[in-house]
Parts: C-alpha cells; structure tokens; sequence
C-alpha cells in the first residue's frame, strides 16, 4: 500500500461473508500505519439503513457517537481499531462525536439516510468524522 509516498506492506486472507476495511494515516514514526478492521456482517434488514462507527483515533477515549442534541448512543466506548454496526430507521440524522463522555469536534450532518444503503462513520486522529456512503467490490 503506497500513500503520500511511503509504502507498507499489504498481504491479508478473507473469509467468505467478510467485509474488511483498510485504513491507511500518516505516522510522525514510521511513515504509514495502517489499521485493518474486519467486520461479519449480521442479517441485513433492506427496511432500514445501516450505520457502522469505526475508530482509528487512540486519543479518543470510550469513542461513542450520539444523535446531535441528544444523550442517548447511537454507538458506545468502540475500542481503537475496532467497528460498530446497527440498523437504524432511515431518517435525517446529525450526530455528535463523544470522547470521555464529553462532546468533542462539531456535529456532522449526514442527511437522510436511506432504507437499504450501508453507511460508515471514521474517526480520524484529532477527533474527526468522516462519513461515506459504502460500495462493494466484487
């Protein structure tokens, strides 16, 4: 893999039914790092949207995400280098970052999500969300 000029390795298996997701940031140390996360994927339910939170920020302690203006998680304390994945109804959403149970960054407004489309959340270093629309490869 070859970002900004430096390269790492990349050589990984799949299992069948497996979704995994390479993430690749710049490191002061070493160049690259880069995190892979591995998702099974449960039933999928085309009456709802998916919504996955993965977290690649280690300075994000308990990474949850909530609904913006509201207490309630929509994903709670995802651990470094792991993923998050739920149906939710598909609605118009904003959401708000949590790190140590405090608000952190700006909210970040998704729009209307859609019934049937996957969608995911990255928490970037320095407590940033980046959200995508996912595809598949075949």
């Amino acid at each position: 893999m070859t970002a900004e000029g430096q390269s790492v390795p990349l050589a990984l298996g799949f299992s069948p039914g497996e979704f995994v997701t390479i993430v690749a940031l710049p490191d002061a140390k070493s160049g690259l790092v880069q995190t892979t996360i591995r998702e099974t994927p449960d039933d999928f339910n085309g009456l709802k949207a998916s919504l996955a939170f993965f977290n690649t920020d280690a300075s994000c302690r308990d990474a949850s995400l909530r609904p913006a203006g509201r207490n309630a998680d929509i994903f709670k304390a995802v651990s470094l280098g792991s993923v998050q994945r739920r149906s939710i109804n598909p609605v118009k959403l904003s959401v708000q970052l949590v790190c140590a149970n405090s608000n952190a960054g700006t909210t970040l407004d998704l729009g209307e999500l859609r019934a049937g489309e996957r969608y995911s959340l990255f928490l970037l270093p320095g407590a940033k969300l980046l959200a995508i629309t996912d595809s598949l490869t075949h």
